[in-house]
């Protein structure tokens, strides 16, 4: 009988102190449970809040950058073809970029098929906007979508050795010079910049190029347009690789 009492006796105190140890368990997690009330934010989310907090403070009037087309001048000192052109963009926020583009449009090309030589050397200007679409705004490396309208006025030449009279056996004389041509046009555009030293940037964009209105001469359409390139069928695709001096007047940051 006295054993039983002590087992009694050893259960009880034994659950007695399982009992103290469930209650200090759950004063902990309630206490834990108290600290974290209140607005708790995933990291992305404060990530995000950053980043436009960062975003607000960048000024209206952020700065500048001048650029160079490195491809068209490359084209037109190899091929004969492509144009010498510098740009001016302004930086709002670094979200908006007012860019005017001035160039130098060459071409001195001969037809295989014709044997026809065509000749122009003029200038050409186009005025858009670019806009940033990142989300980080305080980031070096930027992604534009943007549009240019462009305008020519140009002389250009067009001649031959002379066409060839099947009938007649004899050779017609076939030379134009001077003739006067003009277009507008409009441009779609896609661009990347990134940061290659300090202010020293690398600029990329693919441009889809529509004829908007030509003035043609009487012997017809200027095959090359200063500015908007070949002009066969009302649009074309063309491309520009840029060096970029970016002098921006805020903090930035690589990302």
């Amino acid at each position: 009988m006295s054993t039983i009492s002590k087992y009694i006796c050893v259960l009880l105190l034994s659950s007695t102190a399982i009992g103290a140890k469930a209650t200090e368990v759950l004063e902990a997690d309630s206490l834990r449970m108290r600290e974290s009330q209140g607005i708790q934010f995933a990291d992305k989310d404060k990530d995000r809040l950053m980043r436009l907090a960062a975003n607000r403070k960048i000024p209206t009037f952020a700065g500048l950058s001048v650029s160079a087309d490195l491809a068209g001048a490359f084209l037109a000192a190899t091929r004969g073809i492509g144009n010498y052109e510098a740009a001016l963009r302004l930086n709002l926020k670094n979200t908006f970029f007012p860019v005017v583009e001035l160039g130098w449009g060459v071409c001195d090309q001969i037809g295989d098929a014709t044997q026809l030589h065509y000749k122009v050397h003029a200038p050409y200007g186009r005025v858009g906007l670019d806009y940033n679409v990142k989300k980080d705004k305080n980031s070096l490396n930027r992604v534009f979508v943007g549009f240019r309208y462009g305008y020519s006025n140009f002389n250009y030449d067009l001649f031959s050795d002379g066409l060839y009279d099947a009938h007649w056996k004899t050779t017609v004389p076939f030379h134009y010079t001077d003739q006067s041509g003009s277009a507008h046009w409009g441009e779609a555009v896609f661009g990347l910049q990134t940061s290659l030293w300090k202010f020293v940037h690398l600029g990329w964009s693919l441009r889809y190029r529509l004829r908007i209105a030509e003035h043609q001469t009487e012997i017809g359409r200027a095959w090359y347009v200063p500015g908007l390139g070949r002009n066969i069928g009302g649009s074309n695709f063309a491309g520009t690789f840029q060096l970029v001096f970016d002098l921006t007047r805020f903090h930035k940051h690589k990302r």
